[in-house]
């Protein structure tokens, strides 16, 4: 299915001592195949995906497998304005939001 899982972020949730002795619930979903309609299963459970946003992310020709990534400012599309897209940005090594470019029509 089309889409992806929204980020973790807004699951960044303090854990209590409770929440700790609970036994983890049961997956609702294992696969999107498991969810109705344009649903995607997310973390064991069927939820609405987020859209990719339009536009490709630029080649990067300059990087090596040897070097270590810097510390990501983004993880997917959803973190960035929607003429952005998260990419591998050329002078930073990082995952970073850049300008979306856009394909021949």
């Amino acid at each position: 299915k089309s889409g992806f899982c929204p980020s973790k972020k807004s699951d960044n949730v303090a854990a209590t001592e409770e929440s700790l002795v609970k036994p983890f619930p049961k997956p609702k979903c294992q696969s999107d195949k498991d969810c109705s309609g344009l649903m995607k299963c997310c973390g064991g459970r069927c939820v609405k995906p987020i859209k990719e946003h339009a536009g490709f992310c630029p080649i990067n020709e300059e990087i090596s497998c040897i070097i270590t990534p810097d510390k990501p400012l983004c993880s997917t599309d959803a973190d960035c304005k929607k003429n952005e897209k998260c990419c591998l940005s050329k002078s930073k090594n990082r995952m970073q939001c850049v300008p979306a470019l856009k394909g021949k029509s």
